[in-house]
């Protein structure tokens, strides 16, 4: 900084006489710097958190959750019940989402 550019930014040297002392004024840019961040990273988090992808479970850990059999799950996921996605071949490809169970019922069978 320049010989005199402290008083002209107002702050007392030393931290002295009139004015704002040199760690007022750098805790004062730091807030603010600070803040300008912070709102970023909340966006930043809250877009991330929309983007994690659903809990997916076995037919039979939906089951389980549900207090049914597998076989009223499949039923379930062939109804249009279930939100699920194939990722194999056979009954054993089936994932469900979790997040469909809280509306589907289910019951005992």
């Amino acid at each position: 900084m320049k010989r005199g550019s402290t008083e002209r930014a107002g702050i007392a040297p030393g931290g002295t006489g009139r004015g704002t002392s040199i760690e007022e004024a750098i805790e004062a840019a730091v807030s603010r710097v600070c803040d300008r961040y912070m709102a970023r990273i909340f966006e930043v988090l809250r877009r991330l958190e929309s983007a994690t992808p659903p809990r997916m479970l076995t037919v039979a850990q939906a089951a389980e959750a549900l207090g049914c059999c597998k076989g009223t799950v499949r039923r379930m996921v062939k109804d249009g019940r279930l939100t699920y996605k194939v990722i194999g071949l056979g009954r054993n490809g089936i994932r469900i989402d979790a997040s469909s169970l809280h509306g589907a019922g289910g019951g005992a069978p």
